[in-house]
């Protein structure tokens, strides 16, 4: 996950590009890659603008984010998959 959008972070467009060129670049080398906005903006942000609060509505989303996370990859490459063994002799 990559950033998430500016106006979550107080910062200008130029974010939002970065964000999709870090986004398409791993993609290019074969890497699953998103913004995380999905999640970020329903988590209760600190005073501080960047790091999110320690309560359990957001702990639970963390949460979600990263099992969201583990089943796309699992989805994407099942473990005891024939893609990365030897090929038999």
């Amino acid at each position: 996950m990559v950033g998430g959008d500016g106006p979550l972070w107080g910062m200008s467009d130029d974010w939002d590009v970065m964000v999709k060129q870090l986004i398409l670049v791993a993609r290019s080398q074969g890497a699953m890659a998103i913004d995380g906005t999905k999640y970020y903006r329903r988590m209760k942000k600190c005073r501080d603008g960047w790091h999110f609060a320690k309560e359990q509505a957001t702990i639970d989303i963390l949460v979600e984010m990263i099992q969201d996370a583990v089943h796309a990859s699992f989805a994407c490459i099942p473990l005891g998959s024939l893609r990365d063994r030897p090929a038999a002799s």
